[in-house]
């Protein structure tokens, strides 16, 4: 699957790729969301458990390591160790691109 997102240096986030995989979007727009309201830095476990809340049958914490917050750091939105399982920056601008196209997808499906 080829990697979705980019962040320019305009400070603009290019989400090529993310209409294709909705599930797989989903995923990182509902971590988005949770990260733009945190207060940071934050752990994998916290973070997890707060999504677990809202989805119960998904296994949060290996999704989040493995996929979802390598992604967003990728795309600039978030700073993460990966070693000590930590959230530390949020950059809450990119964040709300991210919902925004998201929501804009959902809104133009219906």
């Amino acid at each position: 699957m080829q990697n979705a997102g980019v962040c320019h240096e305009d400070g603009q986030l290019d989400f090529y790729g993310f209409d294709k995989y909705p599930g797989w979007r989903d995923y990182h727009v509902d971590a988005a969301r949770e990260l733009a309201q945190v207060e940071e830095p934050v752990s994998l476990e916290e973070l997890s458990m707060v999504l677990s809340d809202k989805k119960p049958s998904e296994n949060w914490e290996i999704r989040l390591h493995h996929s979802t917050l390598p992604k967003l750091e990728d795309l600039g939105c978030i700073e993460y160790d990966a070693e000590e399982n930590m959230v530390y920056e949020v950059e809450e601008e990119y964040l709300e691109q991210l919902t925004d196209f998201a929501d804009n997808l959902k809104f133009s499906k219906n």
